[in-house]
């Protein structure tokens, strides 16, 4: 089976939708409902519409400097961050996410060579099922949490 990391993020953007199959695959895969797997990947909803319209406004310079603060925070571009707070969209920042992904994107890395050590003969066969589910669990938490 091939379910790659790019073919995810175009499903919970909405860019496309998962076909049966794929959604079967990933529920065995990942350890999860159907349901659980369609909040994760937020199925069913609608993509961003366009924005045909162009908005353009002055500000003093501390209400510029606390927009581009909140937007550098919220790591949006300046126009970005404006719409999405217009929008009624509550914005939330979480502080250290962008480490800790990278952390766990590290570990993800060593888990893929563990497992080709494996397949090549160089290792014998760890136990990776409990870091496996424990990375699964992590994923589909940050998904909900984003």
């Amino acid at each position: 089976m091939k379910i790659y990391r790019l073919k995810i993020s175009s499903w919970e953007n909405g860019r496309s939708t998962p076909g049966d199959i794929e959604k079967e695959q990933l529920c065995f895969i990942l350890h999860i409902t159907k349901i659980e797997l369609e909040q994760t990947l937020n199925v069913g909803q609608k993509p961003n519409p366009p924005r045909p319209n162009y908005v353009s406004f002055r500000a003093t310079d501390e209400v510029y400097r606390k927009i581009k603060e909140n937007a550098e925070k919220a790591n949006l571009k300046i126009g970005t961050y404006v719409a999405l707070t217009y929008e009624g969209g509550d914005l939330v920042v979480i502080d250290g996410l962008k480490d800790f992904m990278d952390e766990q994107m590290k570990i993800g890395r060593n888990l893929n060579q563990l497992t080709k050590m494996c397949h090549v003969g160089k290792i014998t066969a760890p136990d990776l099922k409990s870091i496996q589910s424990t990375m699964n669990d992590i994923y589909i938490k940050l998904n909900r949490l984003i």
